[in-house]
């Protein structure tokens, strides 16, 4: 119930650059958005170049979600739960 009333922001990607190489990967089939609010490699075998794009959007989230959960005192998992479900619904909006 504590979670219902919660908005979150847009999840603000670094830099356009990261958004841009984001997007690319998504796009190409390569790393998918998780229920969880974070990014996924759907490939078996994804380069350097993917690994270290994921991980950096990856934390960059992380570090939001956590302090989204701090200032609501919302429970993490609730918050990245909620963040997830808009991020898919945006993307498949597209």
């Amino acid at each position: 119930a504590l979670i219902s009333g919660l908005a979150l922001a847009p999840v603000a990607l670094p830099t356009h650059a990261l958004a841009a190489s984001l997007s690319a990967l998504q796009q190409s089939g390569q790393v998918g958005e998780r229920p969880d609010g974070l990014v996924g490699i759907v490939t078996g075998s994804p380069s350097a170049d993917v690994v270290k794009a994921v991980n950096a959007v990856n934390a960059k989230r992380s570090a939001e979600y956590e302090k989204i959960a701090r200032e609501t005192n919302a429970p993490i998992a609730a918050v990245k739960a909620r963040a997830g479900a808009q991020i898919i619904a945006r993307w498949r909006q597209k």
